[in-house]
């Protein structure tokens, strides 16, 4: 009787056992396409260096708070990028990268789905977490936190939690995110004054 409550228990524990439900690896390659991506505080401001003069005047207020980050340095009215903004610059992002990807955290499958669209053999819900890697020191500065948009993302450093729809296509075995509604678009965007 007890080999069998522990055959059972483990059985609990394991994704699967008997059933045929995501693996973690399954999971986490189905999200490697949000997850291996950068985050980075960007703007137009940052489109070349030192920046552009006309762009100076009505956003001394923002660059300045690049300064205090250490990724800007001023020298009368032009700014220019320091050591240390010369590393996490990104010229393809416009801005200053402070992590180069995420990975899930954690996740729990919620639900198979059963009343499937032709195209696939089967699907489920996933909770997720999807937390950076690394995260640069400097992006945690206040002040540039709150000079973000209000579309930024306000807690670089946090784990971000989704429930997202996952499902194998028919004709192909790999797992995919098939959840038309979920994004993930991380980073820091500075609206500019003109």
């Amino acid at each position: 009787m007890m080999k069998k409550v522990v055959m059972l228990s483990a059985c609990l524990t394991l994704a699967g056992c008997g059933t045929d439900q995501p693996s973690e690896a399954e999971i986490v390659k189905a999200f490697t396409p949000y997850t291996a991506k950068k985050a980075c505080a960007s703007s137009v401001l940052f489109n070349e260096f030192p920046v552009r003069k006309s762009l100076v005047d009505n956003n001394q207020q923002i660059l300045d708070i690049f300064v205090d980050a250490g990724l800007l340095e001023k020298s009368g009215s032009s700014y220019t990028l320091t050591a240390l903004g010369r590393e996490t610059y990104d010229s393809s992002k416009k801005g200053f990268c402070y992590t180069d990807s995420f990975r899930i955290s954690s996740f729990k499958i919620e639900k198979e789905l059963n009343d499937l669209p032709p195209k696939l053999t089967k699907a489920w819900y996933v909770s997720v977490d999807i937390a950076p890697d690394q995260v640069s020191d400097w992006v945690k500065n206040d002040e540039l936190l709150k000079a973000a948009s209000r579309m930024s993302d306000t807690a670089p450093d946090e784990n971000k939690s989704f429930t997202v729809r996952v499902g194998k296509i028919v004709g192909e075995n790999e797992l995919k995110v098939i959840d038309t509604h979920f994004t993930f678009h991380p980073g820091l965007t500075y609206n500019v004054g003109w």
